[in-house]
């Protein structure tokens, strides 16, 4: 029996949000296009997320066949990811709720983030359908190159990365590198007090994660011990490659004039910057280097510019990582030649990508880069990190260069050789534009369906196996 209907869940943040906040980024693009593309393929598909807006409407019709539902679960505003966990099973009723008021019946469950995964396990049980899971970001290699003073993902949230694949059908991750990590964290033993050992547990305003762990997981704890001895060690073929995608229609090669008139930009070289105000993101280490960039005999002061976008001026901890950024600027003396804007809808992005020279991703850890691929398609280069899933994304030597993570001079030096070389940056950004057509939404979601009906056909909880009255709402 086809797929016809899935529940997807992005619990923590809506699809519809303004990208570049805090919890808002590639994750939303994902869902809301891969949500739109499956739509387009006969699938309904129904994605569940937190209400964070009384104004917003119950249910967003997205595309004939594609809903945002708002749930309420917990506070009816924004606030941090991590506090969300105390509302998962209030989530998770609200999920039943809505599908036995409508009287729908799901094929599959598709969780995004590790909150998500959580939620997508319990429907499971409840449901007896199957699931899949794709984290997106993994909390051990976010700690893993966070600074000494930075803020460390819970032990929660590592304890849930590890034992979630073990409970669900298939889990995807964007690159090899991704795949990689997961299959070697699973080669371990999963150990509460491995982790709360390890890594401090931070306290919540509501509940300390320890408070939450043995007021409701405590009880079931030794049951999941015993549903994840249940299966064989975790072979690397559960874990899929499909990569994100990229919309080649919007993200498309614009003319450096026509892209600058609109912004209002003059005939300066361009180094651009997009994404969260982080300190996951390098940012400190694109601005190191500009230091040598500026000093270079043919790139004076007046005729580079750094540009940097990102970040929600209402968000506190992005201020202060701002306001950090700019003292460092100040203090290497490179703050004229950068200029801050606050992150852009993608309508305006793909002209901030057109008159760029290139984009420099300097991530400590990225899982796999989706700005890069955005710049790509618009046929500019890229400078990025040789960090997580950027290797994956960004071909060296060919659409741009990989440099080592934190090395200021090396970056500078990339970044500089494509400012001076108009054929190489010429040839960069078309190889560029056709390496992106490989990663196109229509040919990802053409790669997820058939993972869809794989895992249909496959798993024990196949739906053609059962009578709609099997399933369990309650």
């Amino acid at each position: 029996m086809a797929i016809n209907r899935v529940a997807m869940l992005c619990v923590h943040s809506c699809p519809l949000a303004s990208l570049g906040g805090r919890d808002t980024g590639g994750m939303n693009v994902y869902v809301r296009e891969l949500s739109r593309e499956l739509g387009s393929r006969g699938l309904y598909v129904d994605i569940f997320t937190r209400l964070q807006d009384a104004a917003l409407p119950a249910v967003t019709q997205l595309t004939p066949r594609v809903r945002v539902i708002h749930l309420k679960a917990g506070l009816t505003a924004p606030y941090d990811k991590n506090l969300v966990w105390n509302h998962l099973p209030e989530f998770v009723a609200r999920v039943k709720s809505f599908s036995h008021r409508e009287g729908l019946f799901y094929d599959l469950l598709d969780g995004h983030y590790w909150l998500s995964g959580w939620a997508a396990w319990k429907l499971k049980k409840a449901w007896g359908i199957p699931a899949i899971q794709r984290f997106h970001t993994l909390g051990y290699p976010k700690n893993l190159v966070s600074r000494p003073d930075g803020e460390k993902e819970t032990a929660l949230r590592l304890y849930w990365e590890r034992a979630l694949p073990h409970l669900m059908d298939q889990v995807l991750a964007a690159t090899p590198a991704e795949k990689q990590a997961l299959v070697e964290s699973l080669a371990e033993e999963m150990s509460w007090r491995q982790y709360t050992e390890a890594l401090p547990v931070k306290s919540a305003p509501v509940e300390s994660f320890a408070e939450a762990w043995n007021r409701r997981q405590r009880p079931e704890a030794s049951l999941l011990q015993e549903e994840i001895s249940s299966f064989h060690r975790m072979a690397s073929d559960k874990v899929e490659v499909i990569p994100c995608g990229v919309d080649v229609e919007l993200f498309r090669p614009i003319s450096s004039e026509v892209a600058r008139c609109q912004l209002g930009l003059d005939q300066e070289r361009i180094v651009l910057f997009v994404g969260r105000i982080d300190p996951i993101k390098g940012i400190d280490t694109l601005i190191r280097a500009m230091v040598p960039l500026i000093r270079s005999p043919g790139l004076a002061k007046g005729r580079l510019r750094l540009i940097l976008i990102g970040g929600n001026p209402q968000n506190e901890m992005e201020n202060r990582e701002l306001k950090t950024l700019e003292a460092l600027a100040s203090q290497l003396g490179v703050r004229e030649q950068i200029t801050f804007f606050p992150a852009q809808p993608q309508e305006r992005l793909v002209f901030f990508y057109g008159a760029a020279d290139l984009l420099v991703v300097p991530s400590r850890y990225e899982s796999f880069g989706m700005v890069a691929l955005e710049a790509m398609a618009c046929g500019t280069p890229v400078v990025a990190s040789n960090v997580g899933g950027l290797p994956y994304t960004v071909a060296d030597g060919r659409t741009g260069f990989l440099v080592p993570e934190g090395d200021a001079q090396s970056m500078a030096a990339k970044i500089e050789m494509i400012l001076k070389d108009d054929y190489l940056r010429a040839c960069m950004g078309h190889r560029g534009v056709r390496w992106a057509r490989g990663f196109r939404w229509s040919r990802v979601a053409d790669q997820v369906l058939a993972l869809y009906e794989r895992i249909q056909a496959t798993s024990r909880f196949a739906f053609s196996s059962r009578s709609p009255s099997a399933l369990r709402h309650g």
